[in-house]
């Protein structure tokens, strides 16, 4: 299929991503990048000024051109009564930001601006209100209701919208209880994250490599996502299932302290021979290949977990908690466990399940894989995208 007759050929979109790490926002918002530009469409990404971005060095992987915008740090009320003298910051910020994204459009003459994020708005938003250009915004995150300031900001960029894109019900859900109108929004569930250059690695899957007691766990080192509970978990099952074992994947400049927490647990527990601490890993398919069983056992109402996709397309079923999206990822006891609540015995319970029975994990895991492809698989997503720019001119 040449260029000219491909489907999205003519759409010209611009965008902007403020983070520097590879989180699920950042792989996320890259993947529809990705997805537009195999449809023919032409993507221009603003990104982050900052030093040491990685999202940047995806973006230059991908071959999807970027500029700078020299964003500046979150709204807080509290952060300016402590520092009055960051208001300079932020107001320097929101001027070159919109000099600069005002100026790329102007050159650029893009048919549609997508966005992911209400803070990049906030940034943005004297350019984005004196142009009149469709605005498709993806929601992978809920409303963010624990600051009103910005709520506030996030209902000026609803009001923005062309379209809005949720990652899955439940967050399309929370979206309309804070008054998105629900013809405004519609559901796309992620696509597996394709990670730059993971076709130069040796692909090497064999069947039965897979090890019946290894877990796995791959995202932010941070309290909310639950790996007390899961190290609390492991401890107590490392009695009945001794050759139990878990990879812990996942690192940023961000999470210090925490990480000194989750050792200190490791080592109280006397676990340093069953649990790892891998660091940020960008090519976790080798730890997929010996896994048995991911485990997302998020305290906090997980949107939309990119990384259930990526085990289900790796063969490993997911022990989730009953948080947010999570078990729309999920089909209970087929491809996958649904705890019943979001605490440590839960989780012991579900492992237990899913540990006592061999074969049936491993059936488990094939079921995971077909699901990957039936309900989440590319075909799926470039058409419900396909179908988004189409349809919002």
């Amino acid at each position: 299929m040449t260029k000219s007759n491909a489907p999205l050929h003519g759409v010209r979109v611009i965008s902007a991503l403020n983070g520097l790490d590879l989180f699920g926002h950042e792989r996320g918002n890259i993947t529809v990048y990705k997805a537009l530009c195999d449809m023919g469409a032409d993507v221009f990404v603003g990104v982050n000024a900052k030093e040491d971005n990685h999202v940047e060095e995806e973006l230059n992987i991908l071959k999807i051109p970027s500029f700078s915008l020299p964003f500046g740090p979150q709204w807080s009320k509290k952060w300016i009564k402590k520092h009055p003298l960051i208001v300079i910051t932020y107001i320097k910020a929101v001027i070159r930001c919109n000099w600069l994204f005002f100026n790329a459009v102007r050159k650029y003459k893009p048919t549609h601006i997508h966005l992911g994020s209400s803070l990049v708005y906030s940034y943005l938003y004297v350019a984005l209100m004196l142009r009149n250009i469709p605005l498709i915004y993806r929601m992978g995150d809920c409303p963010p209701d624990d600051s009103p300031f910005n709520l506030r900001i996030w209902k000026m960029t609803m009001r923005r919208c062309k379209h809005v894109v949720a990652n899955s019900n439940y967050v399309r859900r929370t979206a309309i209880i804070y008054g998105l109108n629900a013809n405004k929004v519609s559901v796309i569930y992620n696509l597996v994250p394709e990670r730059a250059d993971s076709n130069k690695l040796e692909r090497h899957t064999i069947e039965g490599s897979h090890c019946s007691y290894k877990l796995i766990y791959i995202g932010q080192l941070a309290e909310h996502k639950g790996l007390l509970l899961l190290i609390d978990a492991v401890h107590a099952l490392k009695n009945d299932f001794q050759k139990i074992s878990l990879d812990i994947l996942g690192g940023s400049r961000y999470d210090t302290i925490f990480r000194e927490k989750l050792f200190q647990l490791i080592l109280e527990y006397g676990l340093q021979d069953k649990v790892v601490l891998h660091g940020y890993v960008k090519y976790p398919k080798k730890y997929f290949n010996t896994a048995a069983i991911h485990v997302l056992p998020s305290i906090w109402e997980e949107p939309s977990a990119n990384v259930v996709l990526e085990a289900k397309s790796e063969s490993v079923p997911s022990v989730v908690f009953p948080s947010g999206g999570s078990p729309e990822m999920v089909r209970h006891k087929i491809d996958g466990y649904i705890c019943e609540e979001r605490s440590t015995n839960a989780l012991i319970k579900a492992l237990q399940w899913m540990l006592s029975d061999t074969e049936r994990l491993k059936e488990m895991g094939a079921a995971a894989l077909n699901d990957s492809t039936v309900r989440f698989g590319r075909v799926r997503y470039n058409r419900a995208w396909e179908n988004v720019y189409h349809s919002h001119v």
